[in-house]
Order: structure tokens, then sequence, then C-alpha cells
């Protein structure tokens, strides 16, 4: 196995490297979070915004000077941090590159003073964050207040309300969840948006 070491990315050369990494296996990443909703400027924005902050919320994977991954977070709310990306290369994947690059993360973000880490469940990500003690979490937006108290009642006592407000809930997902179970709860409310979110206390 290859020697790889884990970077900050903090000036612009980097910068390039990761985000011309990332472009180059976008379709082959470990985890992407928002890829749909954060078009690849704003990741590349939200690098920037990280090395002029000296966040270093940032961090790429090397094996002999050659970028194999990267992770990249986006502060959110004043103590909770987003994951756009976090990406490795097809051929260095099962080597625990992703699992370096969340734990350099993790710590960095803690001592920053950060409480929490999202990222958006995709289908190669979810055995990956629930390794990894991210607990998963629904997100519901529902047209109206009635609904959203329809909805919290057809849930029943299996499901565990973490907050809400209005039309926009957000419940941890049991175990036995599956994708049959929420597009049939998607389509009794109208085909109202619901997302999974791994998240995480550090």
């Amino acid at each position: 196995m290859k020697s790889v070491k884990i970077v900050p990315i903090s000036d612009l050369i980097e910068v390039h490297t990761a985000f011309n990494f990332f472009k180059a296996n976008f379709f082959r990443t470990v985890q992407t979070e928002l890829i749909a909703f954060l078009p690849l400027s704003e990741i590349y924005q939200t690098m920037l915004d990280n090395m002029q902050e000296d966040n270093k919320l940032q961090y790429l994977a090397l094996a002999e000077e050659l970028p194999v991954g990267c992770v990249i977070c986006q502060k959110i709310e004043k103590t909770t941090l987003a994951m756009p990306v976090l990406a490795v290369r097809h051929e260095y994947r099962g080597m625990g590159i992703a699992r370096k690059l969340l734990e350099e993360i993790e710590k960095h973000a803690k001592k920053k003073g950060f409480l929490r880490i999202k990222a958006k469940s995709t289908q190669t990500s979810i055995k990956f964050f629930a390794k990894h003690n991210y607990k998963p979490f629904l997100y519901v937006s529902l047209k109206d207040t009635d609904s959203a108290e329809k909805f919290k009642a057809d849930l029943g006592d299996e499901y565990t309300l973490a907050s809400g407000r209005s039309s926009k809930l957000k419940f941890l997902m049991p175990e036995n969840y599956d994708e049959a179970r929420l597009l049939k709860l998607q389509k009794k409310y109208g085909g109202c948006p619901i997302e999974i979110y791994y998240e995480k206390q550090l």
C-alpha cells in the first residue's frame, strides 16, 4: 500500500489541485452532499472562502504527491458544518483514505469550536457514515402546519421528533427504515421533499 498523507488545502495552488481532482473524479466520489444543489462554481467558492478565513476546513490526500482524495466543509451555522465533498479516486478506494480525511476534518472542526457536521446521504455513503457514528435524520418540508401535524401523527412512536417548526420537520430515522417507506410517505403528502442527512455531534 502506498503511503498516503493528509494535508490542509491552504493556498491557491492547493485549491486548484483539489478542485481539479474533484472535477476529474466527479462521478466516482465516496460521497457528495448537495451536488444537485451546490454547483461546482459554489464548491470552488467555498474552497476560496475557507482559505481566506484560514479555517482549514478542507484537506487533500496525497499518495506520492498525487492527489487521491479530498474533503471540503463549509460553515452553515455558528457551530455546524456541512460537508459538500468527500471524494476518493476510484482505484484508491478501500484503503481507508476517506476515513483518514473524515477523522482529520472532524478533529480540526472540534478544535475550531464546531459541534456538528452534516452530510447528505447517497446510496454509496450510507454504510460509510453509519460506520463512523453519523446518525441519519429525515428533513421534511410540508406546505402547511396542518400537514405537518398529520405527518407527525403518521410516523408514530417509532420516530423521534428531534426538532420542528411550522412545516419544517426533522426526525431521527429508525434503523428499519427503507426507501419504499420513504417513497410511500412522499406520495401520501403530495411529493413533499424528504431528504436524508447524516449528522455527527463532535
